[in-house]
């Protein structure tokens, strides 16, 4: 999703691969920041000026994030999805990757902000509050615990799926783009 903003889009196919290749997946899974940065820092290089790691996700420094979101970078961010992909707290039961495109700051209050999302398995642009990507966001500490029994394997970071992704994103800057606050 994200190198659909770019010069040169991805397919989806050519990731996976690298990915797998990379030792970072073994089924599309990608529980940690890390490698999703790596992967997004050599495949995105001709279109992406800086990968920057928020090691604090969204609550490192609001106002840094809120600036380069209306300038000309877009947020990689993983979060647990519920039902609509709307973020949830399921301990990161459900957890997924979202591209986080544009902002819109209240006129009336700079603290009411909510972003432009789009999670990978939607068609749909969302709209969400800030405050509650960062709680689902927060809220990543453990892997499905049906998936941890179903038989496959899966690539964790040392330490879990907590280091991995808990409280962390990821900003891409400069691609070319440009995204008006509403």
């Amino acid at each position: 999703m994200a190198s659909s903003c770019t010069s040169s889009p991805l397919s989806e196919e050519q990731l996976l691969l690298e990915a797998r290749a990379r030792g970072f997946t073994n089924h599309g899974e990608m529980f940690s920041v890390d490698d999703m940065a790596t992967l997004a820092r050599d495949m995105l290089e001709k279109n992406c000026r800086e990968v920057e790691v928020l090691s604090g996700g969204l609550g490192q420094d609001k106002e840094y994030v809120l600036q380069k979101l209306k300038s000309d970078s877009i947020l990689l961010i993983p979060y647990d999805a519920d039902a609509n992909d709307a973020p949830c707290c399921r301990r990161g039961h459900k957890a997924h990757w979202a591209v986080v495109s544009g902002v819109i700051i209240s006129a009336t209050s700079q603290h009411t902000c909510h972003l432009l999302a789009r999670q990978g398995k939607s068609r749909h642009l969302a709209v969400w509050s800030y405050e509650e990507l960062q709680r689902s966001n927060e809220n990543l500490m453990e892997m499905d615990p049906g998936r941890a029994t179903d038989g496959r394997s899966y690539i964790l970071p040392p330490g879990g799926v907590a280091a991995g992704l808990c409280g962390r994103a990821i900003l891409l800057h400069d691609l070319g783009i440009s995204h008006p606050s509403l």
